[in-house]
């Protein structure tokens, strides 16, 4: 290799070692009614060793480029700080009910820069119905993680009330992976599935979704359930997919080497 390129190769390296910026999801599925307003944020990480003094963003693509508008501060991120970039997703009245899609690239100004980041979009927009479910995890349909024995995993569960009526929907989970500890939490309270919860039209709450394992698990998947108890035939699920990592415990090794 010509000394040139090693040169630029290394010069790339630690331009990406030095800072990073990391993103707590990449993508959102949205469900949305004609004529409402949906409001995210996404956090963003510094996980360099040097400050971002500036993010940049492609404008967004897509079908769904007219119904989302992003918001991100004009400020310097101090390695190990976070910054919250708003995301509003609007339907006009007039918005036919079908798939959308979105999607726009994340730079931050350092030199050399580091790999652009994309974040996706799936909106879907449907009619309001009299009684319906929403279900999302991290702000998706699925999700994927790494846990092991010793690091459990945690997610954001938000159930949503998508129909006209106050309703009951009932939070489960159908079947667990051998060897996987679902918990869920509300606040920090502890609860136990099912799980209910009374909500108004158009309101929504948030559970938290942690998962243990033990050393006999394997990688899989688990779907979480949540279900109208106005009209039992609405419901929605989320699926949650995990690799299942080997704790390497230490020990320590004793060589007697003869004189």
């Amino acid at each position: 290799m010509k000394p040139i390129y090693l040169i630029l190769i290394m010069l790339l390296l630690s331009g990406i070692a030095s800072a990073q910026l990391e993103p707590d999801r990449e993508r959102f599925d949205i469900e949305i009614h004609p004529g409402e307003v949906i409001h995210k944020v996404l956090t963003l990480t510094n996980t360099g060793e040097e400050p971002v003094s500036r993010i940049r963003t492609t404008a967004v693509g897509g079908d769904a480029k007219d119904m989302i508008m992003i918001d991100i501060p004009k400020k310097a991120i101090d390695p190990g700080d976070d910054m919250d970039v708003d995301i509003f997703f609007m339907a006009p009245p007039e918005t036919k009910p079908g798939l959308y899609t979105g999607f726009f690239y994340i730079f931050d100004e350092t030199a050399p820069p580091a790999l652009p980041i994309a974040i996706s979009f799936n909106l879907n927009v449907i009619e309001k119905d009299s009684y319906n479910v929403g279900l999302y995890i991290n702000d998706a349909k699925e999700v994927s993680g790494e846990v092991t024995p010793d690091e459990p995993v945690e997610f954001d569960l938000e159930v949503r009330n998508t129909g006209r009526f106050r309703d009951l929907i009932e939070v489960y989970i159908p079947e667990v992976p051998a060897g996987w500890q679902p918990r869920l939490y509300d606040g920090d309270e502890e609860i136990d599935l099912p799980y209910s919860l009374a909500l108004p039209s158009g309101s929504s709450h948030h559970l938290t979704l942690k998962v243990e394992v033990n050393e006999n698990a394997r990688s899989g998947s688990m779907r979480i359930v949540g279900e109208s108890q106005g009209n039992r035939s609405k419901n929605a699920s989320v699926t949650v997919n995990l690799d299942v990592g080997v704790v390497v415990k230490g020990y320590d090794v004793r060589i007697d080497i003869p004189k």
